[in-house]
């Protein structure tokens, strides 16, 4: 793994490849776990045919999930908070992570559709200037992690420290007769095969696409360097035990998470 490389292309573009973060064994075990906790998840769900067709499905550590199987819980937790996600974290940004959240991205069951153009901040606020000051003073990532060939991904490069040009903004604002899902040329589409991963601010221009029939089972971590201005609910980390049994270093980074934001779940001062 190239360091002075990966840190290259996060400064120049805001995001970086890493290929086989996870390999084949890996990919396997951790996409028999995604796949149950999705299906347990559509069971859970009141309409079943939206569910089957939304973009993704969020907070997969909640403890339901993994009822009477603490070793599948463990593994989970564990791979999240692996040796070489931490050692990356250390080496390009000279930091420790704070996590923040779990995604998984599957194909809608009959719905096609192009995503749209997004920076994660503006759901944080939708006020210009408060989307720039948490671009400006923080790091948001994601770590998109395919567990099947995954071209569905598009980053404007380089907007992790720049406004959207007027085009830009209009598409991702719909504003002047466009659409938020309007294609925008300059874009660049990530191509992943299975365990490969990329890094990428989530303050970037970015969007993905959802195409029915088309196999997409890609795992996302959501992390940060600075404690969120949006706080995530406990997902089972204030469950007594819930890290106990956990290695060294992951014990270490679900700690660091736990205190950041236990007095506010203990208060319920979170969202979901």
């Amino acid at each position: 793994m190239e360091i002075n490389k990966l840190k290259s292309e996060w400064n120049e573009k805001g995001f970086f490849i890493v290929p086989q973060l996870f390999d084949v064994e890996l990919v396997k075990r951790m996409r028999e776990i995604c796949d149950d906790i999705f299906k347990q998840w559509l069971a859970e769900s009141e309409n079943l045919q939206r569910a089957a067709n939304n973009t993704n499905m969020a907070f997969l550590t909640e403890a339901r999930y993994f009822k009477n199987n603490p070793e599948r819980r463990k593994l989970f937790l564990e791979t999240i908070a692996n040796e070489k996600i931490i050692k990356i974290f250390r080496s390009v940004f000279n930091s420790e992570p704070i996590f923040h959240n779990t995604q998984y991205f599957f194909e809608p069951a009959n719905e096609t559709q192009a995503g749209n153009w997004h920076r994660d901040q503006q759901f944080i606020s939708a006020n210009d200037d408060e989307e720039k000051a948490i671009m400006m003073s923080q790091i948001g990532l994601h770590i998109h992690i395919a567990f099947a060939p995954d071209d569905n991904l598009e980053i404007v490069s380089g907007t992790h420290i720049r406004l959207d040009c007027d085009a830009e903004y209009l598409i991702r604002k719909g504003l002047n007769g466009k659409k938020p899902n309007d294609e925008i040329p300059w874009a660049e589409r990530i191509s992943l095969d299975a365990g490969d991963a990329c890094f990428f601010s989530a303050w970037s221009l970015h969007r993905g696409n959802y195409i029915a029939g088309k196999i997409r089972r890609t795992f996302d971590i959501v992390c940060g360097l600075e404690t969120s201005p949006y706080t995530p609910p406990p997902m089972g980390f204030l469950d007594e035990g819930f890290i106990n049994d956990l290695n060294p270093i992951a014990h270490s980074f679900y700690d660091r998470f736990i205190n950041t934001y236990k007095e506010k779940w203990k208060r319920g001062e979170y969202e979901i």
